[in-house]
């Protein structure tokens, strides 16, 4: 598994005022159809070197923006990290326990 990359985590009140407040934090996908790990980017481009950390099957993130390419901008609480995944992997289904 990749080492965290703590330069990327983010504060609750960083994450409302990037999100444009409180109120406008955006919608929750969940992490959906992967083998291994979705990896969380610095860039929203597949590079090896810009992996931030992994995110498993079933783990929440919160939208905080869409890049025409694909991918998104997320934030994930249980890795208290922003980031950039491929949206062709999250699911605005909440799977079950």
């Amino acid at each position: 598994m990749l080492e965290e990359n703590k330069n990327f985590e983010i504060e609750d009140e960083a994450l409302e005022e990037a999100a444009g407040g409180a109120s406008a934090k955006g919608t929750t996908y969940y992490v959906k159809g992967v083998d291994q790990y979705l990896a969380m980017r610095t860039a929203c481009e597949y590079k090896r070197e810009n992996e931030i950390c992994g995110l498993k099957n079933k783990q929440a993130v919160t939208l905080i923006s869409k890049a025409s390419n694909g991918y998104w901008l997320v934030y994930s609480k249980t890795k208290n990290t922003m980031g950039f995944v491929n949206s062709n992997y999250l699911t605005k289904t909440k799977p079950s326990k």
